[in-house]
Formats: structure tokens, C-alpha cells, sequence
């Protein structure tokens, strides 16, 4: 099971990164790198992404996982690369290929890609097979702060089964247009070093989702204290999600 709030489980066959925005600063995937990177059983993978505690902007693919999920039958909301981006310069279009061939194998699950890196996703979609497999999942962006909101623009000229936005961490106020969004997330950081996030910030995206009719999900208030600040907005838990149909 993952820690992540909005999913079930993640799934990483491309691991590795570089920090491409102001949410980057303190990223949590890097943090976590850096553990994994020094336990046996993992250093093969994670060894190589990471050099003197930062990300190197190498890749690493890892298929096993995704061999594990396809014999899973139990069905799954699985997040996909937590621990990377999968539209990364450095990933290929056989990586992300392969990837969207396991996800057409295992229609049981709910299978979610997010990530930073938008405009490298819509390059992949006009230059590539990708209408084959868009069915099968659902595609979201990274948007920290007013600055980032063209990113739903890109999105929304890329085919997917749904389309969502993560505005985590959320650093500023932000009026997006939400047409064409079917999910929104929104949380603040967690850890060292985390920057606040004022509350009315969330209030007016809760807001927005409410009176446009797009469902909102409110993670975390975050810090360094995540679990006792806990995921309350005005006294309410806020765990709307899109109906998630199975593909037959």
C-alpha cells in the first residue's frame, strides 16, 4: 500500500530525476532516493540516480514492478513513477512505450501518471503511437503556483481516460481554469524545511472545484509535522474522487 493519500499503491519502473520548478526545492522523491540508495537491496536502482545526495538526471527503468502489477488481479488505483518523472528528458519513448504496454495489459486497475514535465508529454503525444493507450490511463500536471497554470493548457490538448491537476506543494494563490479537468488535488509540503501554505489558498481551489463541478481532494496541510496537522479543511475531509470505471 502507498502512503500517498490519493492512491492505493505506486508502481516505479522509471526512476530518477532533475528539479525543473520553484516545487521542487525540497523534493521529497530526492530525499527518499538518497535512503534507497544506501539499502542492499535496493542500491542497483537507486545507486545510480543519485550523486552526493542530489539527483544526477540519470535514468533507470526497472520492469519487475510492472510485471507485478499486471498479475495482480485485485483492482488497484496505481500511481505510476512516485519516485521520477515519467515524461523526463532523459526517458525515451521505448521507456514510456513499455510502460503503456503493461497498463493496456492490466485494465483491473486505475493506473495514474503525474507528472512536471507537460510539455514533454504533449512532444511525445504528437510525434508518437500514444492514441493506442490513452484510453487506459489517467494523465495529471504538477502546478505549484500562478506561474505554472499554462501547464492545464498542454494538458488539455493531450488525450487521456481523465485529466488531473496536483497543486502540491501549493506556494501561491492560483485561479485556474478547471474546463476539461476531471480531478484536482491540492497539498502542502511535507519535512524539512517545508514552506507554508495559507489556508485560504485551499479554501478558494475548494471553492472553484465546488462551483464548477470538479472533484477535490485535499491531501495534506504538510510540514514538518504531516501526521499532526493532519488533512481537515474547515472541519471536513475532502476525499472526492472521478468514478473510476474499469476498461472492458
Amino acid at each position: 500500500m502507498s502512503k500517498i493519500e490519493w492512491t492505493e499503491k505506486t508502481v516505479n519502473s522509471i526512476v530518477g530525476c532533475t528539479k525543473c520548478s520553484p516545487g521542487c526545492e525540497h523534493c521529497y522523491a530526492e530525499r527518499m532516493a538518497c535512503r534507497l540508495a544506501g539499502i542492499e537491496s535496493t542500491k542497483h536502482i537507486y545507486g545510480p540516480v543519485i550523486t552526493n545526495g542530489k539527483w544526477n538526471g540519470k535514468i533507470v527503468c526497472n520492469e519487475k514492478p510492472l510485471i507485478e502489477m499486471v498479475k495482480r488481479k485485485k483492482p488497484t488505483v496505481i500511481f505510476h513513477n512516485s519516485m521520477g518523472d515519467t515524461f523526463h528528458g532523459k526517458t525515451t519513448w521505448s521507456m514510456i512505450e513499455r510502460l503503456f504496454g503493461y497498463i493496456e495489459q492490466s485494465p483491473q486497475h486505475t493506473h495514474l501518471i503525474l507528472t512536471k514535465r507537460i510539455n514533454n508529454a504533449l512532444y511525445y503525444y504528437e510525434n508518437f503511437e500514444w492514441n493506442m493507450y490513452s484510453k487506459h490511463f489517467w494523465l495529471g500536471v504538477t502546478v505549484c503556483n500562478q506561474d505554472e497554470l499554462w501547464k492545464l493548457d498542454i494538458l488539455r490538448e493531450i488525450p487521456a481516460k481523465k485529466k488531473f491537476v496536483s497543486f502540491e506543494p501549493l506556494l501561491t494563490a492560483v485561479k485556474p481554469d478547471l474546463t476539461g479537468i476531471d480531478w484536482v488535488i491540492v497539498g502542502s509540503e511535507s519535512g524539512p524545511c517545508a514552506r507554508p501554505m495559507d489556508p485560504d489558498w485551499v479554501r478558494s481551489i475548494r471553492d472553484q472545484c465546488v462551483n464548477a463541478g470538479v472533484p477535490f481532494f485535499f491531501k495534506q496541510w504538510g510540514g514538518v509535522q504531516k501526521k499532526e496537522n493532519g488533512r481537515g479543511l474547515d472541519g471536513k475531509i475532502w476525499n472526492q474522487t472521478p468514478k473510476q470505471e474499469l476498461i472492458v
